[in-house]
Parts: structure tokens; sequence; C-alpha cells
């Protein structure tokens, strides 16, 4: 069979002009796939970096090394945290009889029954009472833990000593106003405050937040045991000192701030450790669920960078809302990020995957800050009540009656918008102060309870005692408030599931 000038012309094999087209255009598309990478990664790298000289330019740790620095150059004769943790070693926990004093901090109602338990258990810890009062004079704390990398390894310290040192101060302060030795109990009371404050000191959220709940318990014993006061010369100066420690709110904000600076710094850990992870093992199996080819976790790791980058944003906007006057400029001042939708969630696979849980904490521990500073003011000023009511013979007519002799000024509700004060009703059955709540509803002092556990409504603190009722439905009230999931509310009053 002849063949054609062009068949005997044709290369042989077959040359397919068309593969060698896609080949190059393949190539090309790796080529510009690769300096977009290459790029993407540079900017990402970038952001965070600047984001971080910000923060160290202001003087603000960054790291968890430089946070463990500053407790570390606490000197040990200004550390209060030794004492207290000598304190929390000596606990007795039970009296001869077997009775455990936390089961008399849960039944305070009925304390004359375990009355005689009590005393002996305060005087088995007379070492331990001492210790925390000692602690209460040097006001520096640097609680012994390690920060290195809190990703890998995080230390939660001694927090359960903590709630069970802040249980025993609370029989303490039963047990001396049963006695009648007031100047003692509140004494007790004073060194019940200073370890809320000592358990704030800490660059971890959750320490932060056991020391806030221990300032809750704090409240409700002074909700207590203010109606019973009987003010003497030397009791009234400790009652005027009690009320400017509790109106006192720079250090709360403080604190909360160091804590949110060890939440910036564990966002990094998190993001190192993450990068060491596609060091030694190459990849991960999957992202946001589905399945990837090896290689592509390499080419999306700027989104990772750019996600530590947002919430390093979001937790120094977070250290600082507390400074705000009120809850809902403190609300407005944080980051709201985008994560409510799949492809947002897509677009933020590390929001969304690791710091999801991280960012829940974030805003109601924001929430819980707000509600303990209603809370403080109102211990304040029903301590100012009690001390009108001992010269006067009267409940004052309105909170103004305490200005200026009692109160510098009347308290603002955190969560009244125009800035209102507290909420005052001198003529209920059960007289009260209460705050608006989260809601900004009004109601007249009422709590809504759902579930005995979480509750919508206003805040109410009672004048003449806390009420059995309340204390068994409220968790921020109730003795069982740090073992208990208080779940904040969002802006209807809805508790957060």
């Amino acid at each position: 069979m002849t063949q054609t000038p062009a068949e005997l012309c044709a290369p042989f094999p077959p040359r397919y002009w068309w593969l060698k087209r896609i080949g190059i255009a393949v190539g090309c598309l790796f080529v510009f796939l690769l300096a977009v990478r290459l790029v993407w990664g540079w900017e990402a790298n970038r952001r965070l970096q600047s984001a971080i000289d910000q923060y160290a330019a202001a003087g603000q740790p960054v790291y968890s090394r430089e946070l463990q620095a500053a407790l570390d150059a606490v000197p040990e004769d200004e550390n209060a945290a030794i004492l207290l943790e000598q304190a929390m070693d000596a606990i007795v926990y039970a009296s001869a009889a077997g009775v455990p004093f936390a089961e008399i901090w849960g039944d305070l109602d009925n304390f004359e029954e375990h009355r005689s338990d009590a005393k002996e258990i305060v005087e088995e810890n007379r070492e331990t009472l001492e210790l925390v009062n000692l602690a209460s004079a040097k006001r520096r704390v640097a609680w012994s833990i390690r920060l290195d990398n809190r990703f890998k390894t995080i230390d939660l310290g001694n927090l359960s000593e903590q709630r069970s040192l802040a249980k025993l101060l609370v029989v303490a302060i039963h047990h001396f106003m049963s006695e009648g030795d007031q100047e003692q109990a509140l004494s007790k009371v004073s060194d019940l405050l200073f370890l809320a404050d000592a358990g704030c000191e800490h660059p971890l959220l959750l320490s932060n937040l056991v020391g806030i709940a221990i300032n809750g318990i704090g409240n409700s014993t002074i909700e207590r045991i203010a109606p019973r006061l009987h003010v003497e010369t030397a009791s009234r100066d400790q009652i005027q000192q009690l009320i400017v420690e509790l109106l006192e709110e720079e250090t709360l904000n403080r604190q909360y701030k160091f804590a949110f600076y060890g939440e910036r710094a564990y966002c990094l850990d998190m993001h190192a450790t993450l990068q060491e992870a596609y060091a030694s093992y190459g990849q991960f199996s999957t992202w946001r669920g589905l399945p990837i080819v090896w290689g592509f976790e390499s080419f999306v790791k700027p989104v990772y960078t750019l996600d530590t980058k947002i919430m390093l944003t979001a937790a120094t906007a977070t250290a600082n809302a507390p400074a705000k006057s009120t809850w809902q400029e403190a609300k407005d001042a944080t980051l709201s990020l985008p994560l409510s939708s799949f492809a947002s969630s897509l677009a933020h696979p590390m929001l969304q995957d690791w710091f999801g849980s991280t960012l829940d904490t974030h805003r109601k521990s924001l929430q819980i800050v707000y509600k303990l500073k209603a809370g403080r003011r109102m211990a304040a000023t029903a301590l100012a009540i009690r001390l009108f009511v001992v010269d006067h013979g009267k409940m004052p007519v309105a909170l103004e009656d305490l200005v200026p002799n009692y109160l510098a000024s009347v308290p603002a509700d955190p969560f009244a918008v125009d800035g209102a004060s507290i909420r005052y009703r001198p003529n209920d059955e059960r007289p009260l102060l209460y705050s608006i709540g989260v809601d900004g509803i009004d109601d007249d002092g009422q709590r809504k309870v759902k579930n005995n556990v979480s509750f919508q409504g206003d805040i109410p603190f009672y004048l003449a005692g806390e009420p059995k009722e309340a204390i068994e439905s409220d968790p921020v009230s109730s003795p069982n408030a740090d073992n208990r999931d208080d779940k904040p509310e969002d802006d209807n009053g809805k508790a957060y599931e």
C-alpha cells in the first residue's frame, strides 16, 4: 500500500501536540499557583508578625515564655501565692466527727445545726486561716505554674484547692458571726475577696473564671451577713474598707486583660504546634471534614496563619473590653468573627475547628465579668445601706441618701445602656437592690428561673438576707456556684446552651 507524501513526513510514533499544549498549560498553572502560594504565605506571615510587633511595641507580653517571665520576676518575699499554696496544703477538710466543711458550706441556712462542727473545723484550720491572712498583706501573686507551650501541656494549677479554701473561709465567717466576733468575721470576708483577686492573677482564662466565681461567693456571703452586722468603731472601719475594695474595678480589669494575654499566647502556641505538625507529618487527612490530597494542606497553610491573626485581634479586643462602662459598650468593642455560614467556616477553618470553643468561652467570660461588677457594686451598696440603718434606724428612702457620707456616688448598673444607677426597692416585702441584667429590661427585680440552673431577667441582691428559694435556684448566688453551669445569656436574656 503506497503512502501519501504527508503520511511519509508524519513523525513516528505520532506526536500529540494537543497533549503537549495541555502539559504546558498545567505547568504554567502550577507555576502560577506556586507564585500565588508564596505571595499569599508571605502576606499572611507579614500580617501576623505585624500584629505581634504591635503588641510588643505596646509593652504587652505576647508569647507564653514572656508571661512566664512576668510570673518568675515576682520576688518570693513579695509573693502571696506561696503562702496561699501553703494554706491549701494545710487544709483540714473535716471535723473529728467526720463532717466536711463543704457540707456545712452547702447548708448555711441550717448553720446552727452545724455550729459545733464548724467551730472545731475553724480551730483545726487556725494555721490555714492565718496563712491566708498573712498572704493578703503581700498583694503580689505569681502561682507556681509553667507556661512554656500551653497547647501541648496546660497546667491548671490548684483550682480545686482554691475553691476549697474559699468554702473554708465562708464557714469561718459564719462561725465568727455566730460567736459574736464581728471583727474576725469581717477580716475573713476581706481575706475571701483577696483570695478571689489572687485567683484572677493568672494568665489562664479558666483560672481567672474560678477567681471570678470565688468573687461571687464573696458577694453572696456579704448578702447573707450584712443585715446582721452590729456596727462598732473598729468594724465600721472594716466595712468602709470593704466598700472601697468592692468598688475598685481597675484590678479586675487588669486581671482579665492579663488572662486574655494568656489566651492570645495560647493562640500562638496552637499555631506553632500546627506548624510543627505540618513539618513532622506532612499533612492532615481531612479539612473541614472533607478528604484532602497530599500537599493541599501545605497550600492552605496561610489560611491558618491569617485565622491566628484574627484570633489575636479578637483576644486583644476582648482583653480591653471590661474597661468600658457598660456591657453594651464592651460587647460592641469586641470583634465579631465570620462564622455564620458554611462558606465562611470553609474560609476560616482554624476559627471553626480549632478556636470554636475558645471563641464561645471568650464571649461568655466577658458577660460573667459584667455580672460580677453588678454584684460587687450591689454588695458595696448593701454595706453602705447597713451603715445608714445603724446610724438612722431606718432604710434610706433613695440611694442618693447614701451620698456622700456612705458612698462617693450611687454605683451605676453596668447593664443599663443609659448609665442609670442600680435599682432599689426598699418597700418590698423583701427589700432589694437589683441590676436589669443582660436583656436590658427592667423586670422590677424579678428573676426568671429556668431548669433551676440558667436564668434570665434581673439580678437581685436582697437586703434582708438572701431568701432560701433564691439560693436554690440561682447559679450565681448559690453556695454551689463554682460547681454549676452558669450559662450566660444572649441579648434577649436567653441562656446560651
